[in-house]
């Protein structure tokens, strides 16, 4: 009986527990790589339209 209630509470309580907090967790990673990649690139962007630019002026 006390293993049926566990076994009860481990399937249907904190698998689903766990296998949201690993979604999230790995969502917000996923999501700073990008984050980062792209501010990376308009960084890069933004040097090479300066660099360009102060090139023409000279």
């Amino acid at each position: 009986m006390m293993e049926d209630i566990l076994e009860f509470i481990g399937r249907y309580v904190i698998k689903p527990i766990i296998s949201l907090v690993r979604y999230l967790v790995i969502e917000i990673i996923i999501e700073g790589i990008i984050e980062g990649v792209i501010n990376g690139i308009r960084k890069l962007r933004d040097k090479w339209r300066n660099w360009r630019e102060r090139r023409y002026w000279r």
